[in-house]
C-alpha cells in the first residue's frame, strides 16, 4: 500500500466526528498544495534579458480563482522563510485567500519554477522543487471547517509528508460533510506512472468530482477505451467524472449517466495522440498545463 493509502487509513481511524453543521464562518473551499515562485521568459531562456515573476501552483490558482469570485478560500501549504515565501503569502493574502495554515520553513527554500514561452504551442517548464519547503509539509493540523475540499495528485507526489496532508484533508472532508474535487494532474517528472496510478486509485473513494485528461482516465482506470474508463471510475462511487478532450470538448459521467459536451468553435487546441503507456503520458504537466495556462494570463498578479 502506498503512503497515501496508509495515511488515509490512519486518519480515518482517528476521525470519529460527524458532519459539521454549516455556519457563516465556514470556508467555501479548503485546499492543500505547493506554491512556487514562477519566473517566465518570453522566448528562449538564454536569450531573455529579463524574467517576469509571479506565483504558481495548481491548488493556489484554484484558491485565488474562487476568492476572486467572492468565495471564502483557505490554503494549506509550507513555504520558505525567505523573500519568495514572503511574496507568496503576501500575494495569496492580497487575493483574499486565508493563509493562516501556510507554514514557514527556516531550513528549506521556497520552490521555484522557470518557464520558457517559446511559442503558444511550445512552453518549457523547469522545476527547482527538490528539497523545497513544501516537502516538509506533514499533515494539515487544526483547520477551519469547509463546505468543499480540493486536492491534486501533485501534492501526493511530493513525498510522505505532503501525501499525509492530502490524506488528512480528504478524511477531514468526509468527517465534516464537505464535498471533494480532485485533479490527478500526473507529473512524470515527480514520480513514475505506476506509482502515480497506484496512489491515485486509493484516493478515488473519497472523491465526488473528478477532473482529468483522457490519458489519465485510461491509465487510472486500466481501461482500453474511454466509455469503459468512465464506467470503471464511476464504480468507485464518484458522483461526477469530467474528462477533458481538448478541441473535442469533454466527456463525463453524472451519477452513472454518460454526458458529452462538444468542442466549441474558436478555440484552437493542438491535438495530441494519446495512448496508455509512459510515452503518451510523458508530457503531462511538463509544459502546456494548468500552471503554464496561469502564466499566460497578463497582469493578473
Amino acid at each position: 500500500m502506498s503512503t497515501a493509502g496508509l495515511g488515509l487509513q490512519a486518519a480515518t481511524a482517528a476521525s470519529a466526528t460527524g458532519p459539521t453543521e454549516p455556519t457563516d464562518q465556514m470556508l467555501d473551499l479548503l485546499t492543500v498544495g505547493e506554491a512556487l515562485i514562477c519566473l517566465t521568459a518570453v522566448g528562449r531562456l538564454p536569450a531573455s534579458p529579463t524574467l517576469a515573476k509571479s506565483i504558481g501552483g495548481a491548488e493556489a490558482n484554484v484558491a485565488i480563482g474562487l476568492a476572486r469570485l467572492g468565495l471564502r478560500a483557505g490554503y494549506v501549504s509550507r513555504v520558505g522563510d525567505d523573500p519568495f515565501g514572503d511574496e507568496i503569502v503576501r500575494t495569496l493574502r492580497g487575493e483574499g485567500v486565508d493563509v493562516s495554515r501556510v507554514q514557514r520553513s527556516r531550513v528549506r527554500p521556497t520552490g521555484l519554477m522557470v518557464k520558457e514561452l517559446r511559442s503558444p504551442q511550445d512552453v518549457r517548464v523547469h522545476y527547482y522543487r527538490q528539497g523545497a519547503a513544501a516537502t516538509e509539509l506533514d499533515g494539515i493540523g487544526d483547520i477551519s471547517p469547509a463546505r468543499h475540499v480540493h486536492a491534486t495528485g501533485i501534492t501526493l507526489a511530493l513525498g510522505a509528508g505532503p501525501a499525509a496532508a492530502v490524506s488528512e484533508l480528504l478524511t477531514a472532508a468526509r468527517a465534516m460533510g464537505a464535498s471533494v474535487s480532485f485533479d490527478p494532474n500526473i507529473r512524470l517528472k515527480l514520480w513514475s506512472l505506476d506509482d502515480a496510478v497506484r496512489a491515485l486509485r486509493e484516493v478515488l473513494p473519497y472523491v465526488d468530482d473528478l477532473l482529468l485528461s483522457e490519458a489519465e482516465a485510461l491509465a487510472i482506470s486500466g481501461a482500453g477505451e474511454l466509455d469503459d474508463a468512465l464506467r470503471r471510475l464511476a464504480d468507485h462511487g464518484i458522483a461526477r467524472v469530467v474528462v477533458r478532450r481538448g478541441d473535442q470538448g469533454a466527456l463525463g459521467s453524472v451519477d452513472g449517466v454518460r454526458v458529452e459536451v462538444l468542442g466549441v468553435d474558436g478555440f484552437a487546441i493542438e491535438r495530441v495522440e494519446l495512448r496508455v503507456d509512459p510515452e503518451a503520458l510523458a508530457g503531462l504537466g511538463d509544459g502546456d498545463d494548468d500552471e503554464a495556462d496561469e502564466s499566460r494570463r497578463k497582469g493578473d498578479r
